[in-house]
């Protein structure tokens, strides 16, 4: 299973992920009963693309710690604290 966290530091990392993650999100990634495989990634990578946390399908709440993660990545990257390097 991919995190929350993880899906967050991709895009600071990779310039192109937010459009993988579009195709990502679009993929038929969903089993006979339309559910997406895994709901971490689908919730994760909504918050980073509509900023919005929709945890409506995921009891492991993983768009409202994508959300935190990502306040705080911002946060210390602008203190300098951190910086990413983009490939």
């Amino acid at each position: 299973m991919i995190s929350p966290q993880i899906v967050v530091t991709l895009p600071l990392i990779d310039k192109d992920f937010l459009y993988k993650a579009k195709d990502i999100l679009n993929m038929n990634s969903s089993d006979s009963s339309g559910r997406f495989y895994n709901e971490n990634v689908r919730a994760a990578i909504n918050y980073l693309l509509n900023k919005k946390v929709d945890d409506s399908r995921n009891k492991d709440q993983a768009g409202a710690i994508t959300k935190r993660w990502t306040e705080r990545l911002t946060k210390l990257t602008n203190e300098r604290k951190i910086k990413a390097e983009r490939f």
